[in-house]
């Protein structure tokens, strides 16, 4: 009797066994992250094999967060459930601030839809969790928006005077005027429309987050309050370095301390917006082409370092692709991860973004801010 028809037989059984074993999966990882409703409290979210039980906003403390570990347990984690070292008498300790007294700010010049209602509803819906204000600035009309009618260019214009910029260069704009309207709110930190705190940590209050990357970088806020975030590995930071800059940045995510210094810092970001393109290493024009304000926030940074704090690790001329597993992170690409979670990687991203990442309804009502 021939062996082929058997061998054969066993063959595909192995295969099949292979592949249900990798559906299997794939649909227990689709079940755990799709959609969740965050108005009503779960008993467990899974999310890569870490464990977390989540308790009421009212009873909620982050040091009783049960957290089962596991070798997919990123160490981001276990600092923010474990306590830091205090913060040296002599500095401010923004763990400490009320959580009403600390914002995520937001912008966008399009209508809400895609995967940037995506990033604005959940991190809403994060704000709205812990007690913090949530801030959205846009350039069109809300009516314009609610009615969904079409806009022009003229109408969502960014200016910087009389010179037309690229849309994205408001959003240091947008920084100014949260800084300057929102009187009480202490600690900002502005999100590109493709970044969310991370499921990960979304039972960590933004205080305990704080806490921790002051104790990481032995943050002195009034000398150095506001927080550039580097980029990781990419071929972004190798022309970086090609063309003489030490340190790559990424403007999808900063962080500032209200104080005269960090407001200055904004404000020249804002005014070099008009730089001449003359001696720029870039060599792009920056007013209306990418990076757009990228580009002259490491030219910001090269020319006057003086009061600007480096996140994640100032001692590098970039950070680790996968800092947030090993050691800690403030934001970066989602498998690496950081608190802040950047899709900015390709459209792939931002589609599993729209997927994980989605609310109740009432998180998606937005007050969106017209800026002025």
């Amino acid at each position: 009797m021939s062996l082929v028809p058997l061998f054969a037989t066993v063959l595909f059984a192995q295969l099949f066994l292979v592949y249900f074993l990798i559906y299997y999966r794939e649909v227990n990882t689709s079940t755990n992250s799709t959609t969740f409703q965050p108005s009503t409290v779960r008993n467990e979210d899974k999310t890569d094999d870490v464990v977390i039980v989540e308790q009421s906003h009212k009873s909620f403390d982050s040091k009783k967060l049960n957290v089962e570990v596991s070798s997919n347990t990123p160490n981001m984690l276990l600092l923010l459930q474990n306590s830091m070292e205090p913060i040296k008498s002599n500095k401010v300790d923004i763990s400490k601030l009320n959580p009403n007294e600390i914002a995520i700010v937001q912008y966008d010049s399009r209508p809400l839809d895609d995967y940037w209602l995506a990033s604005a509803s959940w991190n809403n819906y994060y704000c709205k969790k812990h007690g913090h204000e949530y801030i959205h600035y846009t350039l069109l009309d809300n009516n314009d928006i609610n009615n969904n009618k079409l806009y022009d260019v003229q109408g969502a214009a960014c200016m910087h005077g009389t010179e037309l910029l690229a849309s994205p260069w408001c959003k240091v704009r947008a920084m100014l005027e949260a800084n300057n309207n929102y009187k009480h709110i202490k600690l900002f930190i502005y999100m590109d429309s493709d970044a969310v705190v991370s499921k990960l940590y979304e039972n960590f209050s933004l205080g305990v987050f704080l806490g921790v990357l002051q104790s990481k970088l032995d943050w002195d806020v009034e000398n150095k309050p506001i927080i550039f975030n580097q980029d990781g590995p990419c071929w972004w930071c190798g022309m970086i370095k090609g063309i003489g800059y030490t340190t790559c940045l990424n403007a999808g995510t900063v962080l500032w301390y209200r104080h005269d210094l960090s407001l200055k810092v904004l404000q020249e970001w804002w005014d070099s917006s008009m730089d001449s393109y003359d001696n720029n290493p870039i060599r792009r024009p920056f007013r209306r082409k990418w990076p757009w304000e990228q580009d002259r926030q490491m030219a910001l940074y090269h020319r006057n370092p003086n009061n600007i704090q480096i996140a994640s690790h100032p001692d590098k001329p970039h950070m680790e692709h996968k800092a947030g597993w090993t050691d800690w992170c403030l934001s970066h690409l989602p498998s690496s991860g950081c608190f802040i979670s950047h899709h900015c990687e390709n459209k792939n991203s931002k589609n599993n973004m729209i997927r994980m990442y989605t609310v109740d309804e009432r998180f998606k009502s937005i007050d969106r801010i017209l800026l002025k």
